[in-house]
């Protein structure tokens, strides 16, 4: 990246072209990533380069002016439909399954990328960034026990882009896409899902003790990726629709540039009351990555409870005025006992001091 530090750097809508690279290389040479030691495991490559404003192809070191550099482009692939594959139709990223051949991650993901789509990683061409960390893998909405995903990440230092030559039975279409089409405010929550409490705690970090065994109706967050124009993709028409395990790696790598986190929170619930507890957790959860002090989440953690209950008092008053109790039948009182009862005030008032005796009346025909 000595190319990229002497660069004037240019502004561009959500994203600071070759800043947000060098922020990203820095970050990942200044840390270990999270392995976790299994025997299943894929990997994935992340490949990232630099475009033109003026014609859409890409740029490398011999950029030198705010005018010549656009923004980043990052490679997606679109898997092709198979019977079987829990992956089958995904947007996902060049890789696969580790063999035991290879000699690790990055071994991996090289062999995979030039096998499906005929990129040489280990040129000259392209520099190796570094390796996120270990993301549980998932598919079909389950949890894959034992099973993790390496995300690795490389920058194509070339001035032009290798022809891509895809493998038809692994890869069915490819897409260049601009990250600053990579934000918040382009993400949906369209994707159904039913979340168990496995998914929950291992996927999206929930506490799965104060879940039900299952909650329906969430959804994921997606993106529909575009192209920059037509010679960024290999089918312009073709939907490539960006969630689950390569929208948290893509989240990831933004984080990771000093950008924001795409899908927060990571899901959304049909239920107003599901949804700001979701919000509360969210919310302390984010503290603590910002390495807030414990009192100010203790503090943050009591107002959510607390604005909790209000809602759920609220709630249970609504309800009450919309649905009232059935009123309780009244006892009948014999028309009799109130003539009764004042005859017999009367009688006492009457008799004097120790004289005062209680007269035998008649109620519904009986003395009493």
């Amino acid at each position: 990246f000595s190319h990229l530090s002497g660069q004037k750097i240019g502004h561009f809508p959500g994203m600071s072209g070759s800043r947000f690279l060098q922020s990203l290389a820095q970050r990942l040479s200044e840390r270990e990533p999270k392995h976790s030691n299994c025997t299943k495991r894929a990997a994935v490559a992340l490949i990232f380069r630099v475009s033109c404003d003026h014609n859409g192809g890409p740029a490398g070191p011999q950029a030198e002016s705010p005018s010549d550099l656009s923004e980043v482009e990052l490679l997606y692939i679109l898997r092709t439909a198979r019977q079987g594959d829990k992956w089958s139709g995904h947007v996902a990223f060049p890789g696969g399954k580790r063999e035991a051949s290879d000699k690790d991650d990055r071994a991996a993901a090289v062999r995979e990328t030039e096998e499906e789509i005929g990129l040489h990683l280990e040129s000259p061409d392209f520099q190796f960034l570094g390796q996120l960390d270990d993301r549980v893998a998932t598919g079909a909405g389950k949890v894959i026990d034992g099973f993790y995903l390496a995300p690795l990440l490389w920058f194509q230092r070339a001035p032009t882009t290798p022809q891509l030559q895809m493998q038809s039975s692994e890869v069915a279409a490819w897409r260049w896409v601009p990250l600053s089409t990579l934000t918040p405010s382009t993400v949906k929550y369209e994707v159904p899902l039913q979340i168990t409490r496995d998914l929950a705690s291992k996927v999206f970090g929930f506490p799965s003790t104060v879940l039900p065994a299952r909650l329906r109706d969430a959804h994921m967050p997606c993106i529909d990726l575009e192209a920059k124009n037509s010679e960024s993709t290999s089918h312009q028409e073709q939907r490539f629709r960006l969630w689950g395990l390569t929208f948290r790696a893509t989240s990831d790598a933004l984080v990771l540039g000093e950008e924001k986190e795409l899908g927060w929170p990571p899901v959304k619930f049909r239920s107003a009351g599901a949804n700001f507890l979701l919000a509360a957790w969210c919310g302390v959860q984010e503290l603590r990555r910002k390495r807030r002090s414990k009192r100010h989440l203790l503090a943050l953690l009591t107002c959510f409870s607390l604005l909790a209950l209000i809602l759920r008092l609220l709630r249970f008053a609504f309800l009450s005025m919309m649905h009232p109790t059935a009123a309780v039948p009244a006892v009948p009182v014999p028309p009799a006992l109130p003539t009764a009862m004042h005859a017999m005030r009367a009688t006492m008032r009457a008799a004097g001091p120790g004289q005062r005796r209680v007269q035998p009346v008649m109620l519904c025909g009986k003395k009493k």
